[in-house]
């Protein structure tokens, strides 16, 4: 039994640790916000790091939270494959000649 319980503590520290390091890499929280779960990581340790990591993917669900951010950013869908200096109905005309 001891052997057990020594498994799911640890296997709760390394879901806390990896939540942890997935939230101080986000940019999406200010410091407050980050302190604010963090203490709920780790005093709250199985309701916590569920709860974390499931905003942290649910603010950035073009990526995989298990994999990462890219760069710590949350990327919008709506961003990828759209030339932004295209205005809508114009059908990418950049002038004539072209």
């Amino acid at each position: 039994m001891t052997i057990a319980v020594a498994v799911i503590l640890t296997v709760l520290a390394i879901a806390n640790i990896v939540v942890t390091a997935l939230l101080l890499r986000s940019r999406l929280y200010s410091r407050g916000q980050q302190l604010t779960q963090l203490a709920l990581i780790w005093l709250l340790p199985v309701i916590g790091f569920i709860t974390v990591w499931y905003f942290l993917r649910e603010a950035n669900p073009t990526r995989n939270v298990a994999s990462g951010f890219v760069d710590g950013l949350a990327v919008s869908p709506v961003d990828f494959g759209r030339e932004h200096d295209v205005n809508p109905g114009s059908h990418g005309d950049d002038g004539p000649g072209h």
